[in-house]
């Protein structure tokens, strides 16, 4: 009698327990996504970004560029198309370029090479040569880019992530008359703020889209010969305010994020 008495309050709490948590389930409110939406620069909007139902970025948007992403699924990056203009009838009439207004300059093409690899293939309209990058992957981080000219390596760059998952630092390698050459290499370092580009990560590019946090001291070095004009070390500061979630508002004082809530 005991055991059935318990098995029956037993029971009872089971399924009391389950219809609170299903009640509290049925109240919560769905998440919410904060988004950038627009960069402005000295009271001017300079970009506006876009993005589809699954808050994945679909659009870049500049007076001097237009940037489409497309995506095969929810989570898998299919291509983005470039278009650029710079001439003088866009600066004189300041209007925006458009997919429709401008000519494609640039498509990458995203493919699958194995679990551990993948390659972006560059397409440029009237241009026949091959050109692609293949990415390697070390757990869910790119580890290195190896880049393809007419199917021949012609460098490739390394990537090592700080234990935030921040990219720290960034090495460039090319290949020249049959020797590889250190390029250029540049360290970063960061606040522990949110990173308002995190609603990029999906389009493949290491670094800005990818790292959680926002980028205060970029020191970037030439190692190859260059003109005595040119500083080999060069050193760049970001300075932020920020808002009381922890997004940046501005950056050294004149350019502005703007964010939307989805």
């Amino acid at each position: 009698m005991k055991q059935t008495l318990f098995c029956t309050i037993l029971i009872s709490g089971m399924i009391l327990s389950s219809c609170q948590k299903d009640d509290k389930l049925a109240i919560e409110k769905p998440q919410t996504t904060t988004l950038l939406s627009k960069l402005v620069v000295d009271g001017k909007t300079q970009n506006e970004f876009t993005y589809n139902q699954d808050n994945l970025l679909t659009e870049e948007k500049h007076q001097f560029y237009y940037i489409k992403h497309s995506y095969a699924d929810k989570t898998l990056f299919a291509s983005s198309d470039y278009y650029y203009d710079f001439s003088l009838d866009t600066m004189k009439t300041n209007a925006w370029v458009t997919a429709e207004t401008s000519q494609k300059s640039l498509s990458k093409v995203f493919e699958y090479v194995d679990n551990d690899k993948f390659k972006i293939v560059y397409n440029r309209p009237g241009d026949n040569t091959s050109e692609y990058s293949e990415f390697t992957y070390a757990g869910d981080k790119i580890v290195k880019q190896t880049m393809y000219l007419d199917n021949k390596i012609s460098g490739h760059i390394d990537y090592v992530y700080d234990q935030r998952g921040n990219l720290a630092k960034k090495t460039k390698y090319v290949l020249s008359t049959g020797d590889v050459q250190l390029m250029t290499s540049t360290v970063y370092e960061y606040d522990d703020k949110i990173n308002p580009y995190n609603g990029f990560k999906k389009v493949v590019d290491p670094g800005i889209n990818t790292n959680a946090n926002n980028i205060v001291k970029e020191t970037y070095t030439i190692h190859y010969a260059t003109v005595p004009s040119v500083e080999k070390v060069q050193v760049n500061l970001f300075a932020y305010a920020y808002n009381d979630k922890g997004y940046p508002v501005k950056v050294n004082g004149n350019t502005e994020f703007k964010y939307i809530t989805k």
